[in-house]
Parts: C-alpha cells; sequence; structure tokens
C-alpha cells in the first residue's frame, strides 16, 4: 500500500473561516443554517478552542498490566471581537451571561462563498460565562472577549436547512 504523503501547501489566496452563532443548536451534529442569527465571520479576530482529556489507570490482581482508560474530557471556546459601540449592544443582548450559545464554524474556504447547506465544519453549544468590552477603543472599535463554560463540541458538524 503507497504511503500517503501529507504536505503544506503555500499558497496566498483570499478566503476565510465562516463563524456564525446564534441560539443553543438543538441537534449539533446537523445544526440548522437558519436558526442562526449573527455572522460573526469580520469582526472575530480569534476563536479559540481545546478539549483537555484526563486519563486514569486500573488494574485487578488478575491482569498483567494496568488499563488506560478516560477519565475526562473538557472542551472551552473563547472568541474575541472588534465591534463598533452600536454592534457591542447587538452582541451583549445575544452573549448575556449564562445564556446558552450556538456556535458554527466553517474551516478556510479560498472562494469565500456564504454558507450552505451541506458545509461542514466545527459546531458548539456553550453557556457564556464572560462577555466583556475592553473600554478603550482601538480604531474606533472596541474589543469584546467571550469565554464559553459547559461546552459541547462536534468536529463533524454539517449544516442543514
Amino acid at each position: 500500500m503507497p504511503l500517503t504523503v501529507v504536505t503544506d501547501v503555500s499558497v496566498k489566496q483570499a478566503g476565510n473561516i465562516k463563524i456564525v452563532l446564534g441560539p443553543k443548536i438543538t441537534t449539533i451534529t446537523a445544526p440548522s443554517l437558519a436558526a442562526f442569527t449573527l455572522d460573526g465571520t469580520c469582526p472575530a479576530r480569534e476563536l479559540n478552542f481545546d478539549t483537555t482529556a484526563s486519563y486514569t489507570e486500573d488494574q485487578s490482581l488478575c491482569e498483567r498490566d494496568a488499563k488506560t482508560t478516560l477519565d475526562k474530557r473538557t472542551h472551552s471556546l473563547t472568541l474575541r471581537f472588534r465591534v463598533d459601540k452600536a454592534n457591542f449592544e447587538t452582541l451583549r443582548t445575544l452573549l448575556a451571561w449564562d445564556a446558552e450559545i450556538g456556535v458554527f464554524a466553517r474551516f478556510f474556504d479560498p472562494s469565500t462563498t456564504a454558507l450552505a447547506t451541506a458545509n461542514k465544519g466545527y459546531a458548539w453549544n456553550g453557556k457564556v460565562g464572560k462577555y466583556l468590552l475592553n473600554p478603550v477603543a482601538i480604531g474606533n472599535e472596541y474589543e469584546a472577549v467571550v469565554e464559553f463554560y459547559e461546552v459541547k463540541f462536534e468536529p463533524n458538524a454539517v449544516l442543514a436547512a
């Protein structure tokens, strides 16, 4: 069997990822495109997500080797936005503390096409733990940081209608 070679290709091209936000996603593997209310693609400066896993080892008296099993898996999600004062009010309504929010991010697409059904990407549900507006404007925009807790993550989400 031939080996698959994975290389990085350095080609400059236009495009971006697409990030949308809205109320809690009911089916996280197939979020509804119509349910999202906010396009956060261009205002978003950072989209940071991670999964932390911890493991435990167990060995009975009749086993020669210990078995490693998953103990806990925790997901995290943080967004950083640049917004003007008017859009901050819109975001503040959606991202109220403890509100449960759905987020979908389509992978980088050089064509810059709009989101459509059958697009693949990542989906999250999470509660807003922190939403702060930096009081110092940077180029007439404010920087807002959103951190989520109780995050549910789906790495193989596909948009539904």
